[in-house]
């Protein structure tokens, strides 16, 4: 399917890789200047939510506009789309386990982010009607230093964002729970092997490259019948937190 055209107004003059997010910094002076983790844990959680919001539409319609294949594509279109429709709802926040308490998220679930930094996905709602769930991303305030320093790694880790998000709209999150997060963690790869062959001198943390090493094809490396064509279209938004 077409990228939403009002994603546009959310990509990047530059098409590169590395300056997808140079555009979002100025836009927010909070933390325009703010180049160490240090700094942004001093700060508050609601102000850091504006501009990571908007980092995550960005990276939305970077990928759904210039994507490195249709796969790819669609990931960033949906993610744009959940966001603007507010199907998906983005948390900044320095503890992802008590946030997710507070939001009454079952302890089955927020248990076992205690001790995690890394971006994450719950999904809250009726467990029998598919049109009920949303999905709310937690982001930790260090996020954003990543996406200053690492913008690469820091795409990869939204596509793993956007594969969920794909998976809500599609409907795949009632029936298919078990292939949900692998099919993050391959989407998450294969947008990496892509990046990597332009620029191969990206630094990847662990959990990236034991990533990569999982899903060393990719989309490519699950089962065929974790991979399905998307039969979403875009929603008619009733509302949106990236204005």
């Amino acid at each position: 399917m077409p990228p939403i055209e009002a994603s546009r107004a959310y990509l990047p003059t530059d098409p590169s890789l590395l300056k997808v997010f140079d555009e979002v910094w100025p836009i927010h002076p909070a933390i325009n200047q703010v180049t160490e983790y240090k700094q942004v844990r001093k700060m508050d959680d609601s102000d850091l939510t504006p501009p990571i919001v908007h980092l995550l539409s960005v990276a939305g319609a970077h990928l759904a506009n210039r994507g490195a294949d249709e796969y790819l594509k669609e990931v960033g279109e949906m993610l744009w789309t959940g966001l603007e429709s507010l199907k998906a709802v983005a948390f900044m926040t320095s503890n992802t386990s008590e946030t997710m308490k507070i939001l009454g998220f079952p302890a089955v679930q927020f248990m076992q982010f205690r001790h995690t930094t890394i971006p994450q996905v719950g999904f809250k709602g009726s467990l029998t009607n598919r049109e009920d769930l949303s999905a709310y991303v937690f982001i930790n305030p260090e996020f954003i230093i990543d996406a200053k320093t690492n913008p690469i790694q820091t795409l990869g880790n939204i596509a793993y964002i956007g594969s969920q998000v794909r998976d809500l709209i599609n409907g795949r999150i009632i029936g298919d729970e078990r292939m949900v997060y692998f099919r993050a963690l391959a989407t998450e790869a294969h947008f990496l092997l892509h990046a990597l062959k332009d620029h191969p001198e990206t630094k990847l943390n662990q959990n990236s490259k034991e990533i990569i090493k999982a899903f060393p094809n990719g989309l490519a490396s699950l089962p065929t019948e974790a991979i399905y064509p998307s039969k979403a279209r875009p929603m008619s938004p009733h509302g949106s937190q990236l204005n």
